[in-house]
C-alpha cells in the first residue's frame, strides 16, 4: 500500500509526475491505472559556494574568485549579505543596485548589504581583499547570506602566497622601497638584481 520512488521528486525539475500502475494476471491480460503525484515546493534557502583557501600577498589587492550563491526557492526576494574580515580591508567592484547597511563597499572591514540574486552574485564576483601586514595566519573572510529565516555561510581561509614579492613603500626611506619576501616553510634562496642590469 505504498508508492516508493527510486529517486527524490524535485519540484524544480517537475511540479507533478504521472504514475502508471499495471496489473497483469497469469494469462497475460493486464489493466492499467494512472494517477498524478503533485510535488509541493519546499523552501531550500540560499546555498553558497567558494573556491577554497586564498593566497594573498602583503599590501596588494587580491581578488576573491569563485564565490557565488544560488537560491532556487527565492522567487526574486532580496538577499542580505554580510562580509567581514578581522584584519585588512574588503572592497566590492560591482555595487550597482545594492543597499548598504554597513560600510559602503570600499575598503571596509565589514560590509553588509541587500540586493537581488543577480546583484549579490555580481558583488561577490567582484570582491577583493587587501592586508596591511604579512601576518595572515588564521585569518579568514567570513561570508553570510540570508533570506527570511534561511542562511548560508562560508569562511574563506587566507594564506600567505609562497615565493611572492611585494613592494612596500616606506616613508622613512626617502626615495627607496622596502621589499617583503614571503617564502615557503623550507629553505629559500633569494636573488637580488639591479633594475635594468
Amino acid at each position: 500500500n505504498q508508492l516508493r520512488a527510486n529517486a527524490s521528486f524535485d519540484f524544480e525539475t517537475a511540479s507533478s509526475y504521472i504514475v502508471l500502475v499495471r496489473s497483469t494476471d497469469q494469462g497475460g491480460l493486464s489493466v492499467d491505472w494512472g494517477f498524478t503525484v503533485t510535488v509541493r515546493d519546499v523552501d531550500e534557502g540560499p546555498v553558497l559556494s567558494s573556491s577554497g583557501p586564498l593566497a594573498v600577498v602583503t599590501d596588494q589587492m587580491t581578488a576573491i574568485g569563485g564565490l557565488s550563491v544560488v537560491d532556487p526557492s527565492g522567487g526574486g526576494a532580496r538577499l542580505t549579505t554580510t562580509l567581514s574580515v578581522p584584519a585588512g580591508k574588503l572592497s566590492l567592484g560591482a555595487r550597482t543596485g545594492l543597499v548598504f547597511l554597513a560600510g559602503d563597499g570600499v575598503s571596509d572591514a565589514t560590509i553588509r548589504f541587500t540586493g537581488t540574486l543577480a546583484q549579490t552574485n555580481a558583488a561577490l564576483a567582484s570582491l577583493s581583499y587587501i592586508t596591511p601586514t604579512d601576518a595572515v595566519a588564521g585569518t579568514s573572510v567570513s561570508v553570510l547570506v540570508q533570506r527570511s529565516s534561511f542562511s548560508a555561510s562560508q569562511n574563506i581561509t587566507l594564506v600567505a602566497a609562497e615565493n611572492r614579492v611585494a613592494r612596500v613603500s616606506d616613508p622613512a626611506l626617502a626615495g627607496k622601497v622596502s621589499v617583503v619576501i614571503q617564502g615557503t616553510g623550507a629553505a629559500d634562496s633569494i636573488s637580488v638584481q639591479r633594475s635594468g642590469a
